[in-house]
């Protein structure tokens, strides 16, 4: 602990400490700058900071300083070339340290890009399934509800019956069991289309979507992957 605390004294009366000795005097500095009622308030081997007049504040180097100032502050070019090589590492290690970190920070702001992205297309949607397959729900999707007729219809059991203009989905990451019929309200995300044969035996494509965000985060990964860039129109 004595050891400790002699290094902490030895460390602050060499590298940075207050004068209270040298106050109210006043010198002009090799710019040719003076400084009237100078007041040291600390200073470190290579420059000190001084308040002066009515109030000015100026870090001076000792360089600048002439040689009776410099001797009366102790100045000991060793030391301050010492200190400046320190300073000029810490900076340079500093510089290093934050060019090693910009794949980080350049995939940081990649990954808050593509969360906006797919943020932006989050939709309320309410819509009644039609099928049930094992990947998930062709749904049929209803626009233009208002609250008062989305509470009628997700009354349980719908009071009414709605039959305004809709649009078929297929619907994936649905984390309770559908039936035909059922009514849902959800947050939904577009995630690329769906290809199925229809009843006519046609070949249809159509919109997918999910409630998940997460399987939405993923779907815009594998696309960028891929080349395609969010809403491509994968499978």
């Amino acid at each position: 602990m004595k050891t400790e605390k002699l290094f902490i004294l030895v460390t602050l009366s060499v590298v940075c400490h207050t004068l209270n000795a040298q106050t109210n005097f006043t010198f002009t500095d090799l710019n040719g700058r003076t400084y009237s009622n100078a007041n040291v308030r600390s200073q470190n081997p290579a420059s000190i900071l001084i308040s002066w007049g009515s109030g000015g504040l100026a870090r001076v180097d000792f360089t600048n300083l002439p040689t009776d100032i410099q001797t009366m502050l102790n100045y000991d070019p060793t030391n301050a070339a010492a200190f400046r090589k320190q300073q000029d590492d810490a900076e340079k290690a500093k510089a290093a340290a934050y060019e090693a970190a910009a794949p980080l920070r350049k995939a940081a702001q990649e990954e808050q890009a593509r969360f906006n992205r797919v943020k932006a297309t989050e939709h309320d949607v309410i819509g009644q399934v039609f099928q049930v397959t094992k990947d998930g729900a062709l749904v049929n999707l209803y626009a233009g509800i208002d609250d008062a007729t989305a509470q009628r219809i997700m009354a349980q059991p719908p009071i009414g019956v709605y039959d305004g203009p809709k649009t078929l989905v297929f619907l994936v990451g649905y984390n309770s069991p559908m039936v035909e019929n059922e009514w849902l309200r959800l947050k939904t995300y577009p995630i690329g289309n769906y290809t199925y044969d229809a009843m006519s035996g046609t070949t249809k494509t159509i919109l997918k979507i999910t409630p998940n965000f997460q399987t939405a985060l993923q779907y815009e990964i594998d696309q960028e992957t891929l080349g395609g860039g969010f809403g491509s129109g994968a499978n």
